[in-house]
Order: structure tokens, then C-alpha cells, then sequence
């Protein structure tokens, strides 16, 4: 989730206004934004999957040990 909020508050606001150098700099906060900063999608998707399948996982485990007979 971390790598989520990271991409949308540093990324996602300012992606249609970086100049032909990949930045973008606010007046307001004396900030500069780098383009590059969008390759934090990467981590949010892997992290994501990795959850999901985990998960899955997880349940398939869960169902399989309840199904089995007690001796």
C-alpha cells in the first residue's frame, strides 16, 4: 500500500507537466518532481501480485487441511 500512496501523491498529479528533461518544478512548495518517479508503479504492481498469489495461497492451504480427515 506504501508503494501505492507514494505513486499517486509524487507521480500521478504532475505526470502531464514535466518538460522535455523529465521534471517539473512547483513554485508553490520549491519543489522539483522527476519523471522517473513513475517507475514506483513497478514495486506497487510486483508487491500487489505477490500479495494476491500469497493470499490465494494461503486459502487453497486452509481448505485443504480443514478437508482432510481427523484420525
Amino acid at each position: 500500500m506504501a508503494c501505492w500512496f507514494v505513486y499517486f501523491t509524487v507521480y500521478w498529479p504532475y505526470r502531464e507537466l514535466f518538460d522535455e528533461t523529465g521534471r517539473y518544478f512547483d513554485v508553490q512548495n520549491s519543489v522539483v518532481y522527476q519523471e522517473q518517479s513513475g517507475l514506483l508503479i513497478c514495486p506497487a504492481l510486483a508487491l500487489s501480485i505477490l500479495t494476491i498469489l500469497l493470499g490465494v495461497a494461503w486459502r487453497a492451504l486452509r481448505s485443504a487441511s480443514a478437508s482432510a480427515p481427523l484420525n
